[in-house]
């Protein structure tokens, strides 16, 4: 899989530059769990903005299914 490219807008809006149309966090965690990579930059700045799209998905993950133990969570907070 090639890493989709996503671009983030200021109406918090995401565009997919693949599919060539809008998607929602909830698709990205799915393609992301799916073994797929993204990259997604700010429109406005043009900064790679990944790292914190990927951390509300994984917030959002937790909050509505919580696989990961908390143990886990603090062990990545050590070592990051």
């Amino acid at each position: 899989m090639e890493v989709r490219k996503l671009v983030k807008y200021s109406n918090r809006k995401i565009y997919d530059t693949y599919n060539k149309g809008y998607t929602t966090i909830e698709k990205i965690t799915k393609y992301v769990k799916d073994g797929g990579d993204v990259q997604v930059i700010d429109h406005k700045t043009n900064k790679d903005i990944t790292i914190n799209v990927l951390s509300v998905a994984l917030a959002n993950k937790l909050k509505t299914n919580p696989e990961i133990s908390a143990d886990y969570l603090a062990e990545l907070v050590r070592n990051v």
